[in-house]
């Protein structure tokens, strides 16, 4: 006791204290009400997704059709010089003189992402045990990681990520053209099959991934079997490893663990078994042997 009545304690006025007190109850409100508005805006992203899933959102269709060429040949349009010439010459000219990013189209490219899921469904199906859309989402980049497929521009950072963004797109695309169909919930699990129409989806995607299709065929031989926790850890693993690549930095279990660490989406994963060292050390073997990772 006689410690403690030498021990001088900084009492502030009582005026600052009641202004203190204030400002934390006002905060606390904020955040209650920042709460009640994140859990409103992920039911109503929630319900968006199921009405995307069940086809009601009619509109996405009219970005995502292929470009049918016209077909008169000799069809005349402007060009900037104001002459008249044949459609065949305009096209090339823009070609020719149109940066490489302006000649993607973004209905092309949606319209294959769809026919790639249905093909990877189509591969990797298993009536006893459907695929989730988690998995598929997995199998969806680690494919692209592999043969340089340019579809997905940027995978984002999402708590389960990679992801590409415009996963439900395209999956409503292959929904509604009976490529795919969603199964009842088991759970958290979300299962997918192949529908009627998946046929004509693979052939699309045949066509799409040309030469590259056997390479394709033997990475989804060879991920089928795991369980989407696992390719969730060798998705992001691989993601890493291309970001430590490129700053320079080794690639070592601790640099991995500290660039997850670092990253306010991914942090929570190091909560996940499938993170563990053992884990991402299982994951960088099994990524060096499908060379995915080259060092």
């Amino acid at each position: 006791m006689g410690t403690l009545r030498e021990l001088a304690v900084p009492v502030p006025p009582l005026k600052l204290q009641n202004e203190f007190s204030g400002i934390v109850s006002r905060m606390q409100k904020i955040i209650s009400k920042q709460k009640r508005f994140e859990e409103l805006s992920d039911k109503k992203f929630n319900s968006l997704i199921q009405r995307a899933f069940r086809g009601e959102l009619t509109n996405l269709d009219e970005s995502i059709e292929p470009v049918i060429p016209l077909p008169r040949p000799f069809h005349a349009q402007r060009t900037y010089s104001g002459k008249v010439v044949p459609l065949k010459r305009a096209k090339k000219e823009r070609e020719e003189s149109a940066p490489a990013e302006a000649k993607r189209h973004a209905g092309h490219d949606m319209y294959n992402k769809a026919a790639l899921a249905a093909y990877i469904v189509h591969k990797c199906h298993d009536p006893a045990e459907p695929m989730g859309r988690v998995k598929l989402a997995k199998l969806f980049y680690l494919v692209q990681r592999k043969v340089d497929l340019t579809l997905t521009e940027t995978f984002t950072r999402r708590a389960a990520g990679p992801l590409d963004d415009a996963i439900f797109k395209f999956l409503n695309i292959a929904v509604k053209r009976s490529w795919l169909r969603l199964l009842p919930q088991e759970g958290k699990k979300k299962p997918v099959a192949p529908d009627n129409s998946c046929e004509t989806a693979v052939q699309q995607a045949v066509k799409y991934l040309g030469e590259r299709r056997q390479a394709v065929d033997e990475v989804l031989s060879s991920l089928k079997a795991m369980q989407w926790y696992d390719l969730e850890c060798w998705a992001t693993v691989d993601a890493v490893a291309e970001e430590l690549a490129a700053s320079g930095k080794s690639l070592t279990v601790r640099n991995i663990l500290q660039a997850l660490a670092a990253s306010p989406e991914w942090r929570q994963k190091l909560e996940k078994p499938a993170f563990s060292e053992l884990g991402i050390t299982s994951a960088l073997l099994g990524l060096r042997k499908l060379e995915f990772i080259k060092n």
